[in-house]
């Protein structure tokens, strides 16, 4: 480089600080006093000298009004100029000691100016720091004219066609293995065709399975080709040197969230250690409960006072308070427990549980107090309102019922607190339920007649016991009749409807064999004859005769 002959005046300094002037400035001007100690200030914040698209170093010290950024700009555009110049060399820069500056130069031209501000947090005196900035700049520019040297650009060349072969290579592979894939998914499902429809619902049907398989795997063939490009572009553009930046930046989007998270891992694995501690505690405790209670329901663990058709439903609460036990106690070890975000979310749901579970909450506790009151359990028929019906199944929002005619119905447990339930069936396996019906008989009939009528009646209806033997009440001595009411036991209270059907059947028969009338509701007067059928028109057309086939006996 050639010297310049005269220096500029001190305030030539000033005013290319200032601009930002990209022009050499001679380094005999620059070591000359530029400034007072008091024209140096340290600018609001730092800035970093960029070169070649690397970070090389910060500084935070500006002349006056010329802040640390129009600073760092200012010497970037001086290492650009200095490179470009062919006759330059890097080895040539040395410090030259000013007396407000240590002074990296080449020759007689500027490169960097240490300041006092410069200095600050890092332990080290003017002169060092230029020295330790000056070995910086001689490295990045020794490495910036080999990366465009023949020699390097070449085995770039050499580095590019490789791997756009093995990019190649990599999605015909990839292709090739999917259909490969596809294939051999197609012949397994074909093998197994019968068993998948007989094990999976229809929306599961082996065609349909076969296509959504084959979808996923075009859906992550379609990614990992993806991702190959990635690669190959991030490796690709970081050969060059004129896109190296780029290449280094687009890897970092990858390689940065991988180190984050495994550094993350890395510095959350005690805790990842507790949760899983207390995880595996929890299952073999559950596992534990869920043994014993099991023990309890089949009746081969007794316990005092506990009957077993609470030991399912007690299991299921105890269930929930040793899960939220544990949620609570792992929880400030679960990752960004602490965060705004994860506090913010968590008050979310909290508000949302707690305005739309009203009715769910009122349910779950109508749930517990049915299967502790133990006002039926499944099997038993009960009747609610208007509803009759076995129990199918019961569980903390809901009891569901099949009736006499095969409909279920879902009644939800705040309506079985709050309605009356009779259990037909509680009693009905031990002492037998009493089913009833009522006659009125007129005073013209012996009573002691009407009573073996009855009972004659009971005794040949199917479904009735008799021992307890049927008995008859007299409810009833009426302005014009006398109600007899015909009691029965029975153990099967399912077929109550049908057993009604038979009793009344047979009543009409036993009446009608012995000519005694049975009233109707309303009383007008007495006739000649009773109301009764003659014993020769009981299977009269269209009734089928008494012993062929579908006769109703």
């Amino acid at each position: 480089m050639r010297h310049m002959k005269h220096a500029p005046p001190h305030s030539f300094v000033l005013v290319a600080l200032a601009l930002g002037t990209s022009t050499l400035i001679p380094a005999r001007a620059a070591s000359q006093p530029v400034a007072p100690a008091d024209s140096v200030s340290s600018a609001a914040g730092t800035s970093t000298v960029s070169f070649d698209g690397h970070p090389l170093f910060t500084v935070s010290a500006g002349f006056k009004n010329v802040t640390a950024r129009h600073r760092a700009q200012l010497v970037s555009e001086r290492l650009e100029h200095m490179v470009r110049n062919a006759e330059f060399a890097p080895e040539s820069l040395r410090v030259v000691d000013t007396e407000v500056s240590a002074d990296v130069q080449s020759g007689d031209f500027l490169a960097l100016a240490v300041l006092d501000a410069d200095t600050v947090g890092t332990g080290l005196d003017r002169h060092e720091l230029a020295e330790q900035r000056a070995g910086i700049l001689r490295a990045a520019l020794i490495d910036y004219r080999q990366q465009r040297g023949a020699r390097r650009l070449g085995w770039a060349g050499v580095q590019t066609a490789l791997a756009t072969l093995a990019l190649i290579a990599a999605l015909m592979l990839l292709a090739r293995l999917r259909r490969r894939s596809g294939a051999l998914l197609e012949g397994w499902i074909e093998a197994r065709r019968e068993q998948i429809k007989a094990r999976t619902h229809s929306i599961l049907e082996p065609d349909r399975l076969l296509v959504a398989l084959a979808a996923l795997l075009k859906v992550v063939g379609g990614v990992l080709s993806l991702v190959l490009l990635y690669v190959y572009t991030s490796f690709v553009l970081g050969r060059w040197p004129w896109t190296q930046a780029a290449g280094e930046q687009l890897g970092a989007l990858i390689l940065r969230p991988l180190t984050q998270l495994g550094s993350g891992f890395v510095s959350n694995l005690p805790g990842f250690v507790f949760i899983a501690v207390v995880a595996t505690l929890t299952r073999y405790l559950l596992k534990v409960i869920g043994f014993l209670f099991a023990e309890v329901a089949a009746g081969r663990i007794r316990l005092h006072s506990f009957y077993p058709e609470w030991a399912l439903p007690t299991e299921r609460i105890v269930r929930v308070v040793i899960v939220s036990l544990a949620v609570v106690v792992v929880y400030p070890f679960v990752p960004g427990s602490d965060s705004l975000a994860f506090k913010g979310m968590s008050i979310f749901l909290g508000v949302l549980v707690s305005l739309g579970s009203t009715s769910v909450v009122g349910n779950l506790v109508a749930g517990i107090m049915v299967v502790y009151m133990r006002s039926y359990v499944v099997g038993d028929v009960i009747k609610v309102g208007a509803e009759f019906g076995r129990v199918i199944e019961t569980d903390v929002l809901a009891t569901r019922l099949r009736t006499p005619k095969n409909v279920e119905i879902t009644i939800p447990n705040s309506t079985m607190i709050s309605s009356n339930v009779i259990n037909f069936s509680r009693q009905a396996a031990q002492d037998g339920l009493i089913l009833h019906t009522e006659v009125t008989i007129g005073y013209d009939a012996p009573w002691r007649q009407v009573h073996a009528m009855l009972l004659r009646a009971a005794a040949r209806t199917p479904g009735l016991l008799q021992e307890p033997a049927p008995f008859v009440l007299q409810r009833e001595l009426g302005n014009f009749a006398v109600a007899y009411e015909l009691n029965g036991y029975t153990r099967e209270p399912l077929r109550m409807q049908r057993i009604y059907t038979a009793l009344h059947k047979n009543i009409l028969d036993e009446f009608n064999e012995f000519g005694v009338g049975i009233m109707t509701p309303s009383y007008e007067g007495d006739r000649d004859e009773p109301a009764v059928v003659p014993k020769e028109r009981w299977y009269a057309a269209p009734a089928i005769p008494k012993g062929q086939p579908g006769a109703d006996e």
